[in-house]
């Protein structure tokens, strides 16, 4: 390794995968050493169950890349001896913060959510929160693409399924899976990686209650998420998860403290499902029920609306926005849930061409699969 190579790894995340030998970790110090003052962040992975002067090539021939991955994901940063004996932490170089993050984002579900974020769906009753929540939670933890949104691998999920019955949310996910099955979205492997714990639930069947202002269940689902390499937790829905007024603002900012505990020492992203105001009109995350805290807490939103409210129920079409503190927001998309019955169901995206208030009897027919990007046939 040659220092002027590490100017090109400037902004950029880097693992470095030490062979299992002296010279190995000698030289694996070395380049972290080389590139530390250039790099967002180093890391020196030591990988398990190596013989003696193996490599990654050695662990790969018995271990799957998800291992690689996971392993790769519990490595901790590495900092030079010199910079770790430094007391004084309180300000940094501004060079040396700008290369901590890397060129561009980490996307989990590009232009959506980056991995590590925190945000809220913001829903009107009604309109496919929880139905929504679980559709891009099994196209995130499937690795397949949500609403016409790339998902660029698969991510490990965790629900809190805290306000409907336990029975309802089973009956969510089979409706899925069968519907994802009959699209040839899934496959047997698809769902193997699922049943060995791609997404995990918890609902008031496995635990009756469960507090985010309860400081010893938080404790205890952190090292229940650590345990199992959790990247992404949803809360369904935020009202049942505290015992404080939502309305004030000390309160709500003890309660999202504790979410943030969460990500901070989990490292996972987080998001939490809430309700509207229905008394007051205008842009649906100024709607959120609560404090300004909320919206602090909120690096990235999904807001769900119906379009035709009065029409009868199963022609109701949804709007779904996004908001985005990385930059520009994707345009809104309108979707409608489809009923296969038996045979499962699925999100779609819909076209609407509404001329209100003229009344529409049937929506506009679906033009793409949920894993599909969108385009008018």
């Amino acid at each position: 390794w040659e220092d002027g190579y590490s100017k090109f790894l400037t902004g950029k995340r880097v693992f470095i995968l030490s062979d299992n030998d002296e010279p190995g970790r000698k030289h694996a110090q070395q380049v972290a050493n080389s590139v530390y003052p250039y790099a967002a962040a180093t890391v020196i992975v030591e990988l398990p169950d190596l013989p003696e002067k193996g490599d990654v090539s050695d662990y790969l021939a018995t271990h799957s890349k998800e291992d690689l991955i996971a392993e790769v994901r519990k490595g901790k940063r590495f900092r030079p001896a010199e910079v770790a004996t430094d007391g004084d932490k309180f300000f940094v170089p501004a060079m040396r913060l700008a290369v901590t993050v890397p060129d561009e984002w980490d996307w989990m579900i590009k232009g959506v959510i980056p991995f590590g974020w925190n945000g809220f769906i913001v829903a009107d009753p009604k309109s496919l929160k929880s139905f929504s929540l679980i559709d891009m939670l099994l196209h995130l933890s499937l690795g397949k693409n949500w609403l016409g949104f790339e998902v660029p691998r698969k991510v490990r999920t965790a629900i809190l399924a805290r306000e409907d019955y336990w029975g309802l949310t089973a009956k969510r996910i089979k409706h899925f899976i069968k519907g994802m099955w009959r699209e040839g979205i899934t496959t047997p492997q698809d769902c193997g990686f699922l049943d060995t714990g791609g997404m995990f639930v918890n609902t008031r069947e496995q635990e009756a209650t469960w507090y985010l202002d309860n400081a010893a269940d938080v404790s205890d689902l952190i090292r229940r998420l650590k345990e199992r390499k959790i990247e992404f937790l949803a809360m369904d829905v935020f009202r049942v998860l505290f015992h404080g007024e939502e309305n004030d603002s000390r309160e709500m900012q003890q309660v999202l403290d504790q979410a943030q505990r969460i990500r901070t020492e989990v490292g996972c992203g987080i998001v939490i499902v809430h309700h509207a105001r229905k008394d007051i009109a205008g842009d649906i995350f100024q709607r959120a029920r609560g404090t300004s805290a909320i919206h602090g807490f909120m690096e990235f939103g999904i807001g769900i609306t119906t379009d035709n409210p009065d029409d009868e129920r199963s022609a109701w079409i949804r709007k779904m926005e996004f908001l985005s503190k990385a930059g520009r927001e994707p345009d809104p998309i309108h979707i409608r849930s489809e009923d296969g019955q038996d045979d499962g169901g699925w999100i779609r995206l819909a076209r609407t061409e509404y001329a209100k208030p003229k009344r529409r009897t049937k929506p506009a027919d679906v033009v793409a699969s949920a894993n599909l990007p969108y385009r008018e046939d």
